[in-house]
């Protein structure tokens, strides 16, 4: 049976997003004789009102939809929380809004007194207790080393950064942790970015303090 997929891609201003790629994929549990997964059922662009519509062919026992969202100039968005129920009368209508993309830089450096068995890592997310998408872009570090499968920079000289997309124009929340002589710090921030732009945000990590770049387009909100 076939099915219509539509709706409108909005900047969050409620501004149309022309051009923009819009994909739609279900997922499919895995049995014995081969794995689960998603597959694409449809792909369509928006006009230049913003607007989309296309078919696709649906089998209802799909454990849920995924809706991912390209454009040029602004975060991608990936919803896998789309569920059949949410089809009615053979239609599925769903109304996106993209943030503007922008970077932040996210600069850091141990201070005296120092150790071998110091270690750190950071995170970043556009929601508390949300995501981290894999935005990353750089990363530039002296000294120590870095454990890829527990994201940490151990060592007594470590200082760099890691250059990330992020959504302009709302909060960026930072997570970062650090141990020093065998203490633990952690830490939760949060700072406004605006679109467009390249923000700068810059940790102390034994002294727990941090600062934002205000000529970035940034500036620091109140610790979560």
């Amino acid at each position: 049976m076939p099915y219509t997929f539509t709706g409108k891609v909005t900047d969050i201003h409620g501004n149309p997003i022309a051009n923009a790629t819009i994909n739609l994929s279900a997922y499919y549990r895995g049995n014995v004789l081969s794995g689960g997964g998603y597959n694409q059922i449809a792909k369509t662009k928006t006009d230049n009102a913003g607007s989309f519509k296309t078919p696709f062919n649906f089998d209802s026992t799909a454990k849920n939809l995924m809706i991912q969202v390209f454009a040029d100039n602004y975060f991608p968005v990936f919803n896998e929380n789309i569920f059949p129920s949410y089809i009615q009368s053979n239609t599925l209508i769903q109304n996106l809004k993209l943030y503007k993309l922008t970077t932040i830089k996210i600069s850091f450096k141990n201070t005296s007194p120092v150790s071998s068995t110091d270690d750190f890592s950071v995170f970043q997310t556009n929601e508390l207790f949300g995501p981290s998408f894999n935005t990353f872009i750089e990363r530039q570090f002296t000294g120590g080393t870095f454990n890829e499968l527990e994201h940490r920079y151990i060592g007594s000289n470590i200082q760099g950064y890691e250059l990330t997309k992020t959504k302009g124009d709302t909060y960026t929340v930072i997570n970062w942790t650090s141990k020093k002589n065998g203490i633990i710090k952690y830490v939760i921030d949060s700072i406004f970015i605006t679109g467009n732009s390249q923000g700068t945000y810059n940790i102390n990590y034994w002294q727990s303090m941090a600062t934002a770049n205000l000529e970035s387009g940034v500036f620091r909100a109140r610790r979560c």
